[in-house]
């Protein structure tokens, strides 16, 4: 019979803590990676099918969802922390709102020439209301004093911010299988729809039922 290892509560402890650090080491290094390349993008040109499209869109919309979106990301790393000032968490907090605003109205107007025909569109579309939609929800609980409601909505809110990251993560593998057209269709839903259940279960199996939505 094989033996099943048990450790102790100090070592699970240990090891939890720095699951958890790996984790977030990796979530900062893309979220800023990620942040930093949409603020230099139009300054390496655009080039391919898809730069192409998004470089004749009016630069307003261009803009703001590139510079929102990069700030989005480097805020919202922060925000996982437990915040030892609520003060600052607070401060954050309202501009990562504001961010998520400017980068999800661009983002709406842009989704609406997206690559990949009306299936595309949709999957762009939805992912901006819902990034608007969570975020708003969370800000609400947490002035109607919900903490453990706004800390559900804003872990779904960041989950669908980091849709960017997850996106430039799979396109590469995609693109190896699929012709241009079929992989951005599959990577616009899957870049948030995968993020979106990560959440969903961090959210049942760490912070209880969903029932205070």
């Amino acid at each position: 019979m094989q033996k099943h290892v048990q450790f102790s509560k100090p070592a699970q402890r240990f090891y939890s803590i720095n699951l958890r650090t790996v984790v977030l080491g990796f979530i900062f290094f893309f979220a800023f990676g990620i942040a930093g390349y949409a603020l230099i993008l139009p300054l390496l040109g655009f080039s391919g099918p898809i730069h192409t499209r998004l470089a004749a869109l009016p630069a307003v919309f261009f803009y703001s969802h590139t510079v929102g979106g990069a700030w989005a990301l480097m805020l919202a790393p922060f925000q996982l922390l437990k915040p030892s000032k609520r003060k600052w968490h607070k401060v954050r907090g309202y501009l990562y709102v504001i961010s998520v605003v400017i980068s999800s109205i661009g983002g709406f107007y842009m989704a609406q020439d997206a690559y990949g025909g009306l299936s595309s569109v949709f999957a762009l579309s939805l992912l901006a209301f819902m990034w608007l939609a969570s975020t708003f929800i969370g800000i609400y609980k947490a002035i109607s004093g919900q903490p453990e409601a706004h800390q559900k909505w804003m872990i779904r809110s960041v989950a669908l911010a980091f849709a960017a990251i997850t996106l430039r993560l799979i396109s590469p593998i995609l693109y190896e299988f699929f012709n241009l057209y079929t992989a951005q269709k599959i990577i616009y839903w899957s870049c948030w729809l995968i993020n979106l259940t990560i959440a969903e279960y961090y959210i049942r199996q760490h912070l209880g039922n969903t029932q205070d939505i």
